[in-house]
């Protein structure tokens, strides 16, 4: 298939399936070319706006994790 028969067919796709589309493709590129640095910098902030970034802040069980699982895991075996 040449370049302007796949154009042809992803044009004539519904938005959604055409994002994914153009998501595989930055998939792939920064696959065989390698993340520039400019998409890592987007990347980053994509990860900061996530509604679950910072959800363990302010939780005082959470400041030493490896005391936090060893409890976990304390209160499992017990039972």
């Amino acid at each position: 298939m040449n370049a302007s028969t796949l154009a042809a067919r992803i044009k004539e796709l519904p938005d959604t399936a055409r994002i994914k589309v153009e998501e595989y493709v930055d998939f792939l590129y920064d696959h065989y070319h390698g993340a520039r640095k400019g998409d890592m910098d987007q990347l980053d902030t994509k990860k900061h706006e996530s509604p679950f970034f910072g959800i363990w802040k302010g939780r005082d069980d959470m400041q030493d994790s490896s005391r936090w699982v060893k409890s976990i895991r304390q209160d499992h075996w017990e039972r």
